[in-house]
């Protein structure tokens, strides 16, 4: 039945029927509750607080240094697995939804860290889980979703949901696996940016990819593919190349500094240089001041003037 609902919810995809995949998920809920008569007993449900903050929130923790040895590695854990997971799922939904920068930087990108970790902190005074952004969300950009009017949208119906939640609750994992399948196709698309003959982007790109599935943790196929891509770094001889790049830059800034204190211009590359005949020749750098430089440039464009004014067939200016 998921296998039949994958094809449903795709081919109304490809034939952009808005609200698609809605569509699909309660075609395949309605078989499935059919099938195994388990239509919900009830719609409406108010939420009820058996617990309150006290039972989850205890500041005398944090003074007793036998309890802040357990929870110091687990609040670093929790840390890294929260910027690896907004990280990793906020640059792939980006460049599904067309809105990375041309550089490769996230638009309001630090807003989504912020509302990840205040959702965190309010979650923890509740027993929940911490608050990420979800690859499910690419399911809404398919559908259309590009500004923070769909996000808010999407808050005011989970608040509506929490009313809801016999209903919802009932749905079937069957009828949402062809939702998680469809949105695993479209994350896919970005593959085709990986310059697969290349094995030091490659691998690092196929362990990231694999490793996720496999853990089922998108934090883990990260750090595959960050430790694979590091090691490569090296191998490949990458590093040493970039760091006789970063020694020649400072080498040739600390020598502008000189330069300069002394009067003179910084190390000027000429592809010309006005001769003592009036003729152009090819040289290489030279190290010239500022004076210089100008008597260079008149000269420069006294011969332009005498080559365009002048007799083409006498050989004069930059034809000599």
């Amino acid at each position: 039945i998921s296998l039949f609902g994958l094809v449903l919810i795709g081919s109304l995809v490809y034939h952009n029927v808005k609200g698609g995949i809605l569509i699909g998920i309660t075609i395949l809920t309605t078989i499935f509750w059919f099938l195994d008569s388990s239509f919900p007993s009830k719609i409406l449900e108010f939420p009820k607080l058996s617990t309150s903050v006290s039972d989850f929130v205890d500041l005398s923790y944090v003074l007793d240094p036998v309890h802040l040895k357990v929870m110091l590695p687990a609040i670093a854990s929790f840390v890294f697995i929260g910027i690896f997971d907004v990280s990793g799922v906020m640059f792939g939904l980006s460049a599904l939804g067309d809105l990375m920068s041309p550089d490769g930087t996230i638009p309001g990108s630090l807003w989504g860290f912020l509302a990840a970790a205040a959702g965190t902190i309010l979650a923890s005074l509740t027993g929940c889980t911490p608050i990420i952004v979800t690859v499910e969300c690419a399911a809404g950009i398919k559908e259309g979703g590009r500004t923070g009017l769909t996000a808010v949208v999407v808050g005011v119906l989970f608040i509506v949901s929490i009313f809801l939640a016999p209903l919802l609750g009932s749905v079937p994992k069957g009828a949402t696996a062809p939702v998680l399948m469809l949105v695993g196709s479209m994350m896919m698309s970005e593959s085709k940016n990986i310059n697969w003959d290349d094995m030091a982007s490659a691998i690092p790109a196929f362990l990231t990819v694999v490793m996720m599935p496999l853990t089922y943790s998108i934090t883990n196929g990260i750090v595959f593919g960050l430790i694979s891509a590091f090691c490569f770094y090296f191998t490949t001889g990458k590093f040493f190349g970039d760091l006789r790049r970063w020694i020649r830059k400072t080498e040739e800034r600390e020598a502008g500094g000189d330069e300069e204190s002394q009067g003179l211009m910084p190390m000027k590359k000429s592809n010309s240089f006005v001769g003592e005949n009036g003729t152009v020749v090819r040289r290489p750098s030279f190290l010239l001041s500022e004076g210089d430089l100008e008597k260079i440039d008149m000269q420069e464009r006294e011969q332009r003037q005498n080559f365009g004014g002048g007799d083409k067939s006498s050989g004069g200016g930059y034809g000599s």
